[in-house]
């Protein structure tokens, strides 16, 4: 488990990453007020304007210019309730970064005042915010690109009206482990790029995900109860990176994923009941392949990756107890740059120099094995 959690698929790594991503966006516009004002770079009028834009409401605030355009607030608990009267008179507003390092219940005036008094809304980041209902409201912020409510371990159901927002380009739902049916009609979010998803259903609907021709990046994690994948994925003709992580149910992937002929990415981990039996072929060509934690995958099966021998660069092999060899295809593949193998005990000593899978690997560049550099050490 200790290893899991320092293995650079971890799921919640990656969105630890992606969270401190939207983080510094943030950091940045307060840092370039801060610097304006501390160089004086700009002129009195350019420098008025920056900071009238950007605003960190804290405890401590005292007023909000009414220009404000883009809001970040630490602790929304502590935002003293004449302030939360001041918020609802912006009209102006396109950001609003509601951060916190820990869990925070979030008050419902809050949730009403980005919803009902910020029309123009462009990005909503409520991440790690907790309350149990989102608002019919959110359907109507046609303006909305970014939409952030990842972690909220309480809310239960999202109102169908989400689903009118075409321009929304990111939805993040990772975290959001009590979820128990996702919105019906997503079909119609025709923007949708960026999707992390999470659901308590045993199994997602076909013509809804498999609809969104826009998605070029899926994480589908924290599904408990998930057996089975949306039928229609192969319609994901934009699909690059595919994610998979944390659902115990899921016993395998649909035949026609092998139809993702734009998939470059592909990470598999913390399911424990998965396997990946026979499939004809994929047409995908990827660049980087990733399994981790699968507890009873004995082998990496020759069709998912035989596509990929001139394109694969990367692959990661970590914590699969009983996987024990690798396909002979790969001693083919030309592009292949880098293999790590990591806490994968009967596969490990044959993928050192004279061990049964050696020659499959031998002409790769780069070969680790349990932090092992192999050509380093070879050459010493």
């Amino acid at each position: 488990m200790v290893l899991r959690f320092f293995s650079t698929s971890n799921p919640l790594i990656f969105s630890t990453i992606i969270g401190r991503k939207v983080k510094k966006i943030n950091e940045r516009i307060d840092a370039i007020v801060a610097d304006k004002a501390k160089f004086q770079l700009v002129e009195r009028g350019e420098e008025r304007l920056a900071q009238d834009e950007c605003s960190v409401v804290t405890a401590t605030s005292q007023q909000i210019d009414k220009n404000v355009l883009h809001l970040s607030i630490p602790d929304p608990n502590s935002v003293h309730p004449d302030l939360l009267t001041l918020l609802q008179g912006l009209d102006r507003v396109r950001t609003v970064f509601i951060h916190s390092a820990e869990d925070v219940i979030i008050s419902s005036s809050i949730l009403e005042t980005c919803l009902s008094k910020y029309k123009y809304l462009r990005s909503l980041n409520f991440s790690r915010s907790q309350f149990e209902e989102l608002p019919k409201k959110i359907g109507k912020l046609k303006h909305l690109r970014y939409l952030d409510l990842s972690w909220n371990h309480r809310i239960k159901r999202l109102p169908n009206s989400i689903c009118k927002l075409q321009n929304l380009q990111t939805l993040l739902l990772g975290g959001c482990d009590e979820i128990e049916e996702l919105p019906r009609g997503m079909r119609y979010m025709e923007s949708l790029g960026f999707l992390c998803l999470a659901t308590r259903q045993p199994s997602l609907p076909t013509d809804e995900i498999g609809c969104l021709k826009s998605l070029w990046f899926l994480w589908i994690s924290t599904c408990e109860n998930l057996k089975f994948l949306f039928e229609d994925m192969e319609n994901l003709s934009a699909l690059r990176s595919l994610y998979i992580s944390t659902c115990p149910s899921l016993t395998s992937l649909p035949p026609n994923m092998m139809h993702l002929t734009a998939l470059q990415d592909l990470h598999i981990s913390g399911c424990e009941n998965f396997n990946f039996g026979y499939q004809a072929p994929c047409e995908f060509r990827l660049r980087k392949l990733v399994l981790c934690c699968l507890i009873v995958v004995e082998e990496l099966p020759e069709w998912l990756i035989k596509g990929s021998a001139e394109t694969l660069k990367n692959l990661n092999l970590e914590f699969c107890p009983v996987l024990v060899e690798l396909p002979d295809c790969l001693q083919n593949f030309s592009a292949l740059q880098e293999i790590w193998i990591l806490g994968c005990p009967l596969l490990g000593g044959k993928c050192e120099p004279g061990g049964d899978d050696w020659y499959k690997i031998a002409a790769i560049p780069k070969v680790i094995v349990d932090n092992v550099d192999i050509k380093t050490a070879q050459a010493s």
